[in-house]
């Protein structure tokens, strides 16, 4: 019986195959005979793909209004270049390509944009020759075309373009055919804008060779068809042999979490008993969903963080700017005594320097949060490294009008750590201390052992911080102030302490209310 309904499945098998394949055939035959339909539709949509005119929004110089998800595509670009070639504009999710004046030259026209055909072949002489046809049309109606014929060496060999080079580099002939990078389909246009500069425009779309339209399909068109069919039916036939061994319901199971999965049910998880293979098959699905879910929550609080880190910045930079642009001008415009205009240029110089401290501040914020940062971590004596660090700081502070009260175990503790980062844990922590608190303030620290870890407690018993700001004091952009316009600092010092101590595999928490005689006192926890 078993035998039986194994032969009559394979049997449904290969009937559902043997219609499949009529069905792909008669496909192919309907392809061939829709094929010049097709040509005139992907044509259609690659003309009206084309910049006929340079957009208003970059004669205007507002490059950044123009949109690149209808002609260029969703990942296309352009960039812009000046008389002298330099790139003054480029979206910042690229990095400026630069050409030579020769390279600009030798990339299609935009608002004239052919259909480039490449197609290599061997001439009597066993020389290897590519020719590049420029097909030219208008109204979906071919004009003209053009040749251009070089050798193996990229030497030209027949060109009816006027004044063509005689020699390209391999880059050279990649822009001629209008590919750049084997990844964009490059074109170019040239402009005057309203103030009368000249200036060019090149735009980069995805290639594929698939969006190419060649008329050299048709003929290599009965050989590709040939082997399709062949290698298809070989691979098919495999495939029936091997899913005629019982993969029926583990497939079915699959499929279905998969269908759930890609409509956003990924808590629904695959329940089967069967062999060992598909069971192992169907857990790794269960691991890999698990997996995803949360590395999706954890990509949409990441997103979430930078939006905020984004706006908080850009809110932060806007007032000094405009404080800035404002004096400048004045100055300029001569509206200030020049017995006043000292005072304005020192306050233009301290707002510039707090920009410059905020940025500062950022780069090395991102820079830990950067996947190739490692720390330089090294096995030491952490605690003659925090008594060297106090002694350097004793005199700073002293001079400040800051006490400390440092209780460090006489003997050695060795940890793994980066000597480096430790020091501007420290110093963030000691900065807060001196930036928010009276003279007078006592600075508390103290360096513990256990088993496992150590446990540095560190504080003052300054004025405190509110508990409102105690949720957060973690969070970037978060200073000691109600008032982001008010408050000094970047914010980003504790951020940046957090991301330190969490690279040491460590935590740190604000605990002051575990000790009564001081009003901040942060516990740094790192394993040994």
């Amino acid at each position: 019986m078993k035998a039986t309904n194994k032969k009559s499945y394979f049997n449904i098998l290969v009937r559902d195959f043997l219609r499949f394949v009529v069905v792909v055939l008669v496909l192919i035959f309907i392809i061939l005979l829709i094929r010049e339909e097709t040509v005139d539709i992907s044509m259609r949509k690659y003309l009206e793909s084309t910049y006929e005119y340079v957009p208003s929004s970059i004669l205007n110089g507002e490059y950044s209004k123009l949109k690149s998800d209808k002609k260029l595509g969703s990942k296309g670009f352009f960039e812009i270049l000046n008389e002298k070639n330099e790139v003054i504009y480029i979206d910042p999710k690229h990095e400026p390509i630069e050409f030579t004046f020769e390279e600009l030259a030798l990339i299609p026209n935009e608002n004239n944009r052919p259909i480039i055909t490449k197609e290599e072949y061997r001439e009597f002489d066993s020389k290897r020759y590519t020719q590049l046809t420029f097909e030219y049309y208008e109204k979906l109606k071919k004009t003209y075309q053009t040749v251009v014929v070089v050798d193996e060496n990229l030497k030209l060999n027949f060109s009816d373009i006027p004044d063509m080079i005689q020699e390209f580099t391999q880059d050279e002939f990649d822009l001629l055919s209008g590919v750049y990078n084997d990844s964009y389909e490059v074109s170019k246009l040239s402009f005057i804008d309203n103030e009368g500069d000249s200036y060019s425009v090149v735009f980069f779309r995805e290639y594929s060779p698939l969006n190419v339209i060649s008329t050299s399909l048709e003929g290599t068109l009965a050989y590709s068809l040939f082997a399709f069919i062949v290698f298809f039916i070989a691979a098919a036939l495999v495939y029936l042999i091997n899913l005629d061994k019982k993969v029926k319901v583990p497939l079915l199971l699959l499929s279905e979490a998969i269908d759930e999965f890609s409509h956003g049910k990924r808590e629904k998880l695959i329940t089967y008993k069967g062999p060992h293979e598909f069971e192992r098959v169907c857990k790794e699905f269960n691991a890999m969903a698990i997996k995803l879910n949360e590395a999706e929550k954890k990509q949409f609080e990441i997103e979430e963080e930078k939006k905020k880190i984004i706006a908080d910045i850009s809110h932060d930079l806007k007032t000094p700017i405009t404080v800035i642009q404002g004096f400048a001008k004045a100055l300029i415009d001569k509206k200030i005594d020049e017995t006043d205009s000292m005072k304005y240029l020192e306050c233009i110089y301290n707002k510039s320097h707090s920009m410059s401290e905020l940025i500062s501040a950022f780069s090395e914020y991102s820079k830990l949060d950067r996947p190739d940062f490692k720390l330089d971590d090294v096995s030491g004596n952490i605690s003659e490294f925090i008594r060297a660090y106090f002694i350097d700081k004793f005199d700073e502070l002293e001079l400040l009008g800051y006490k400390l009260d440092i209780e460090i175990a006489e003997r050695e503790i060795y940890l793994k750590y980066d000597c480096f980062q430790m020091k501007r844990v420290l110093d963030n922590i000691i900065s807060n201390t001196t930036k928010y608190s009276p003279k007078g303030t006592t600075i508390y620290f103290r360096l513990k052992e256990s088993n496992k870890e150590i446990s540095i407690m560190i504080g003052d018993n300054g004025p405190g911080i509110s508990k409102e700001l105690q949720k957060m004091i973690f969070d970037p952009f978060v200073v000691g102030n109600d008032s982001r316009t008010t408050a000094s600092g970047s914010g980003l010092g504790m951020a940046i302490v957090d991301k330190i101590i969490k690279s040491h595999n460590g935590t740190i928490e604000f605990v002051s209310g575990k000790s009564s005689k001081m009003t901040v006192l942060y516990e740094i926890k790192i394993p040994k």
